[in-house]
């Protein structure tokens, strides 16, 4: 049986709701199902972890990005080897998108043209997470 879909999965340490709101604000991503872990049957949690995101997720186009907080007691990498990519269709909403989630992050690759994109960029957005952006070249 072929895999069904793939989707990205980023975790974050009480920051959840922050990414929810850059990438609806920054991507145009529409949330499509979110739970805070004080919302769990049968959840017993400590009180400092009730208002944070359980699970959410978030629609991007015909994508999904899926998100949460850690649980109490896991301990995160402030960064790791994992970036979700983007691809436009047209250069414009790159660079703007682009331009929009690097605010108070950083960009590690500028956006520019590559022997296999019309335009190619990669950034860490404020909440630690890394993006490469790609639209192809057109024919």
């Amino acid at each position: 049986m072929p895999v069904k879909r793939l989707n990205p999965y980023l975790t974050f340490d009480g920051k959840a709701e922050e990414a929810i709101a850059l990438y609806r604000h920054t991507l145009g991503a529409h949330t499509e199902s979110f739970l805070r872990f004080g919302e769990m049957a049968g959840a017993n949690v400590p009180a400092e972890y009730r208002a944070r995101v359980a699970h959410a997720e978030l629609r991007i186009g015909e994508n999904l990005l899926m998100l949460n907080d850690a649980a109490p007691g896991r301990q995160l990498p402030a960064e790791g080897n994992m970036s979700v990519y983007v691809e436009f269709d047209g250069e414009l909403e790159l660079e703007t998108r682009f331009e929009a989630l690097a605010a108070g992050g950083r960009i590690d690759m500028p956006l520019q043209q590559t022997s296999w994109a019309e335009r190619f960029g990669i950034l860490t957005d404020r909440l630690g997470v890394r993006w490469m952006f790609h639209c192809s070249k057109q024919p």
